[in-house]
């Protein structure tokens, strides 16, 4: 029988527990007035107003520096004389390395020139003539020397001179000593090629 009491007591205790008293109701929130409405709605319009503020400030810096990019440009007419001009100056750049290329250098503008072994005064000689084909393969121009008269040969470039059938010199300073010479058949072409 204690048993069944304590049973008893066991079950009236847990039935207890899942008695729940009734949560008391809470007030709703009370309600905001119309004051309260309008500053709340006045302090947003404050902040919105500040937004179109700074937007406005940024479109006309914006504005500002567009207005400075457009000025600075160049208006198509300047451009396309700017074009033009810097063609010409290639082509003139063109003429002068070709002047270079087909002119011998005068012993005056070289201080080499005038003193080299071999050099031989004045025009060269009238009669057959064969050419000295020259290969620079130097990044830079090199200076070279037939029969005493200078010559230059741009860089990772080929010029022919033309040269007096029979015993000729050469010499590039910048690369060998002294000036070598040999021998031109009529008609016929000898190459040297410059090296780094």
């Amino acid at each position: 029988m204690f048993a069944q009491t304590l049973v008893g007591v066991f079950a009236l205790s847990t039935a207890t527990a899942f008695i729940i008293p009734p949560a008391k109701a809470t007030d709703p929130p009370p309600k905001p007035t119309v004051e309260q409405q309008l500053d709340e709605l006045s302090a947003k319009m404050t902040g919105v107003n500040n937004n179109i503020a700074g937007v406005k400030e940024s479109i006309k810096s914006i504005n500002l520096r567009l207005d400075d990019i457009i000025r600075s440009m160049a208006t198509t007419e300047q451009h396309d004389a700017l074009k033009r001009q810097v063609e010409q100056l290639k082509l003139d750049v063109d003429n002068l390395r070709a002047q270079l290329n087909n002119q011998a250098v005068t012993t005056r503008s070289s201080p080499l020139g005038a003193n080299m072994p071999g050099a031989m005064p004045g025009p060269m000689r009238l009669g057959p003539t064969g050419t000295l084909r020259v290969a620079n393969r130097n990044f830079f121009d090199t200076e070279v020397f037939v029969n005493g008269a200078p010559y230059i040969v741009p860089a990772f470039a080929t010029t022919d001179v033309t040269v007096p059938a029979g015993a000729f010199t050469y010499a590039v300073p910048s690369n060998m000593p002294g000036s070598r010479t040999r021998t031109m058949p009529a008609g016929q072409v000898y190459g040297i090629t410059i090296t780094p």
